[in-house]
């Protein structure tokens, strides 16, 4: 991807055949590195609600203006996992990770299997 990745990556997302299927986005926050601008612009493109897990302590997307990017823990077992939201309640987050997310893991299932997936097309270019 070249230039505006976000623009690419929603491209990228309007042309699948699944996305009349897809209900939200989930990605991590060094997707986004521009933060809640990056989250509205997801939004903006593909008209679908955005997830982001942050990782970082300190979390750049958390710098935004928590009325404009709410930022939450989600309570998964006894741990937590860090995400930011665009055009979702905190409550939407947590079921679709309650239901997303393997035993003990903190990604959702899709999420984890679409890193594998780029982690070997990269090895392979």
């Amino acid at each position: 991807m070249h230039g505006d990745y976000i623009s690419d990556i929603a491209q990228a997302i309007l042309r699948s055949r699944q996305y009349s299927q897809t209900r939200v986005l989930i990605s991590r926050e060094v997707l986004l590195p521009k933060g809640i601008r990056d989250l509205r612009k997801l939004n903006l493109k593909t008209r679908l609600p955005v997830i982001s897990i942050v990782t970082s302590k300190t979390g750049n997307l958390l710098a935004g203006k928590p009325e404009t990017s709410p930022s939450f823990d989600i309570k998964i077992g006894k741990r937590h996992v860090a995400v930011q939201t665009f055009q979702l309640a905190k409550e939407a987050a947590n079921e679709i990770f309650l239901v997303g997310c393997k035993e003990n893991s903190l990604v959702p299932e899709a999420l984890r299997i679409a890193e594998l997936t780029a982690t070997a097309l990269q090895k392979l270019t």
